[in-house]
């Protein structure tokens, strides 16, 4: 019995698709018949039709060879140019993205409320869509569209952005909402205080408001305190910035956390300027939390209390550096958070690290951490390099970002054999490494260790080496071997 190539079985090459770029399922296609007939499924999955940029290029299927193939698309962006082109039936669709933007509608001399009717009747012809994402509606929604949107009795998500509600609208918009499992505002603005005082959000598990004026302070919190089963909370503020920060809504907001107002809120993304007070109140009344990012506050003694409630449950760490925050807290984080898989927290002295205990995180993932060694500290360099292979799930790290301020006071982690960069070979599902504002002095030694250890490194970013002839070289020898590099200029 002749052996059978794993290609020759469906299920294996349609795992094989998953990873494909859409132009290499297209090229799939070709093949033969049995991949024809297997790759078509993962071609159609996913359509986006419309405009590609502001010039009148077409991008996606022909409105005939989409209605061949609509019984295989489960997702479907649209645009602008929607009207009745595009508004078939799609039996499988769950997903449906429509974008307007007002640009390519001057050149094409489109009409937003054409655009719109079409929008309404691939809503209608829809009904089962669970997903819906709005785009640049910034002066066409009506209350038709809003009806619409409450009629899609299995939407669980709604993402509007850049987008507006007029006054008028306020009413039927949040009533569209009621129902929904996930609402996500991004950089909108709503009209009139109106209608939330009449509606309720008894299934809401995910609220993310970034950028949204209109509703002021206290009516954001109006908002989610009438989502009593949020488990993930996204909360940003740059409109009205002073008048925020004036309404002392924080205050109130720490105080219904601590009532237990969201009991089964697990995820907490805040950009808001609290203090360390409110904040702790904030993390403590949380239960058995998952995830903090927390944009703007850092973190002090007082909410570093709160934290270390969550040390069984927290798995993902997100926070700025701050003065409060002693070099012991930052060391207790890699000492007593067994759970952490990401932690993202600006920068910490080495010395700081090393006199504690074992490291407890062996399930990061993701780590970002600019390390610092002081004048006449540089034999703390391989320790810290110890400390890191031990984090062998680790796939990226960023000892250094774009958004951590350049260190030149000090000496970041060196990357050379004899700072002891070999002990990361352990390293084995790094994929990406970033050393951006940080000094280093790699060389060609150090880029062929990299190739004969890092073999799942896909990316590396971030300046290697002053000398513009040994990065050249670097950068060739890497590439040639399917290593990205970026911002290898001195």
């Amino acid at each position: 019995m002749s052996p059978t190539n794993a290609l020759d079985l469906p299920e294996i090459v349609q795992h094989v698709g998953t990873y494909l770029t859409r132009f290499n399922l297209v090229q799939c296609l070709t093949v033969c018949k049995a991949w024809h007939c297997t790759f078509l499924p993962l071609v159609w999955k996913e359509v986006t039709v419309g405009h590609r940029s502001f010039l009148h290029n077409r991008k996606g299927p022909h409105a005939e060879v989409l209605e061949r193939h609509r019984h295989l698309v489960s997702a479907l962006g649209i645009k602008n140019d929607v009207r009745s082109t595009f508004a078939f039936k799609y039996p499988n669709l769950k997903t449906l993205g429509f974008a307007l933007f007002s640009h390519i509608l001057a050149l094409s001399s489109g009409n937003e409320l054409s655009y719109l009717d079409g929008l309404l009747q691939l809503i209608a012809r829809n009904p089962l869509v669970e997903r819906l994402n709005l785009f640049g509606f910034d002066e066409c929604t009506t209350t038709e569209l809003w009806a619409a949107v409450a009629d899609l009795s299995l939407l669980k998500e709604l993402e509007l952005e850049r987008s507006l509600v007029p006054d008028a609208q306020v009413d039927d918009f949040w009533r569209a909402c009621s129902h929904l499992r996930c609402l996500r505002l991004i950089d909108i603005n709503i009209e009139g205080k109106g209608g939330l005082d009449r509606v309720e959000f008894p299934q809401l598990r995910e609220l993310r408001m970034e950028l949204v004026g209109g509703l002021d302070a206290m009516g954001q919190l109006d908002l989610m305190s009438r989502c009593p089963q949020l488990e993930g909370l996204v909360w940003e503020v740059w409109k009205d910035w002073d008048r925020f920060k004036a309404s002392k809504v924080w205050e109130t907001f720490a105080q219904r956390a601590a009532s237990g107002t969201w009991r089964n809120l697990r995820q907490l993304t805040l950009n808001l300027d609290m203090h360390n007070m409110e904040l702790s109140q904030v993390i403590g009344a949380l239960n058995q939390a998952s995830k903090f990012e927390l944009a703007l506050q850092g973190i002090g003694p007082l909410a570093f209390r709160s934290l270390q409630l969550h040390t069984n449950s927290l798995r993902e760490l997100r926070f700025p550096t701050s003065k409060q925050l002693s070099g012991s807290m930052l060391r207790d984080i890699f000492c007593c958070f067994p759970e952490l898989e990401i932690l993202k927290c600006g920068s910490i002295f080495a010395k700081d690290v090393v006199e504690g205990g074992p490291w407890v995180c062996q399930s990061l993932r993701d780590l970002c951490v600019l390390f610092l060694f002081r004048e006449g500290e540089q034999d703390l360099q391989p320790l810290i390099f110890q400390r890191l292979s031990k984090l062998v799930k680790l796939e990226s790290f960023s000892n250094g970002s774009e958004t951590i301020e350049k260190a030149s006071d000090f000496q970041a982690l060196d990357f050379r054999m004899q700072s002891g960069l070999g002990a990361l070979a352990s390293l084995q599902k790094l994929k990406c490494l970033n050393v951006y504002n940080t000094r280093q002095w790699m060389g060609i030694e150090e880029a062929e260790w990299i190739l004969a250890h890092l073999r799942n490194l896909q990316l590396l970013r971030g300046l290697m080496n002053p000398d513009q002839g040994i990065n050249s070289r670097m950068k060739k020898l890497l590439f040639g071997h399917g290593i990205k590099t970026v911002g290898l200029v001195p």
